[in-house]
């Protein structure tokens, strides 16, 4: 009988929980906001007790401050994508006449894109509704700043008592390690643009400094990587018969890779407090299964 009750209040736990998650989907810009505001309160609260201002105008400034951030990223985005247009097309252009292949490749390729210009003209259209989206996140951001100065993990107000203290754990925990997977990301992504940065600079590459931005984002995306840029410009060598350079980028290849996950192993593992080694071996094996 008290198994049976125990069962029943668990399998309501969880159907609970999941009716949670799916409004969470649901409702994505606005508990993409809360979520927000919970991690950057801190730096908030810090700003505002260092500096004395007020806590509004320390909310601007923060808010300000990652805008302009993500302002100048979009523009250098776009700035580096305008200057590296050029180049793919002279490169383009000069394998088209060598392989016939090429030709072929890029006429299908238009054939799609005027196929579906519809639907993406559409998609245009139905853009315009992240207007709205964003409206909302930028209003429900500005009030979970303010809820949270009351009480940090406020949100839990809607979660029935008996549930409360055991998800609100759980949630400062996950929060925790999400923060410190942006940490780690960040330094990989710093690690490996400097060092793309100055390989660039010492072949001599055109826009160094962009093509190594782009890169080093390429190295963010899940099972792409580095690869998407070193292995097809590898094989281009090789095609070309430039065995030298096809030789030099595998080897660059493989030493950034080496370097990446000997660094990201580490700090895994300085935060899960376990061996370089194990953590190794756990992102190995989690590489093979995915």
């Amino acid at each position: 009988m008290i198994v049976s009750k125990i069962s029943t209040v668990r399998v309501a736990e969880v159907i609970l929980f999941c009716i949670y998650c799916i409004g969470i989907i649901v409702l994505l810009p606005i508990s993409s906001a809360i979520f927000l505001a919970y991690l950057l309160y801190p730096l908030i609260h810090f700003i505002n007790r260092l500096t004395k201002i007020h806590f509004s105008l320390c909310l601007l400034l923060v808010a300000g401050f990652f805008t302009w951030v993500m302002y100048q990223l979009i523009l250098f985005i776009v700035q580096t994508f305008v200057s590296l247009f050029p180049l793919l097309f002279d490169f383009i252009h000069s394998i088209q006449n060598t392989y016939p292949i090429v030709n072929i490749i890029f006429s299908e390729l238009i054939h799609s894109l005027q196929n579906n210009s519809a639907q993406l003209f559409q998609s245009v259209q139905t853009s315009f509704s992240t207007i709205m989206n964003l409206v909302l996140f930028i209003f429900s951001f500005i009030f979970s700043i303010f809820e949270c100065r009351k009480d940090r993990v406020w949100f839990f107000k809607i979660v029935p008592r008996r549930y409360r203290n055991n998800w609100q754990k759980h949630f400062i925990q996950f929060a925790g390690l999400m923060r410190y997977f942006f940490w780690i990301e960040f330094v990989l992504f710093s690690v490996t643009f400097s060092l793309l940065t100055l390989i660039f600079y010492f072949l001599q590459f055109p826009h160094f400094l962009n093509v190594a931005f782009i890169v080093a984002i390429a190295d963010l995306l899940p099972m792409l990587g580095l690869g998407l840029f070193f292995i097809p410009i590898s094989i281009y060598f090789i095609v070309v018969k430039n065995v030298v350079m096809a030789v030099a980028f595998i080897a660059i290849y493989i030493s950034l890779i080496a370097i990446r996950q000997l660094i990201e192993s580490k700090l895994w593992a300085n935060s899960l407090q376990i061996q370089t080694a194990h953590s190794f071996f756990i992102m190995a094996a989690s590489v093979l299964i995915f």
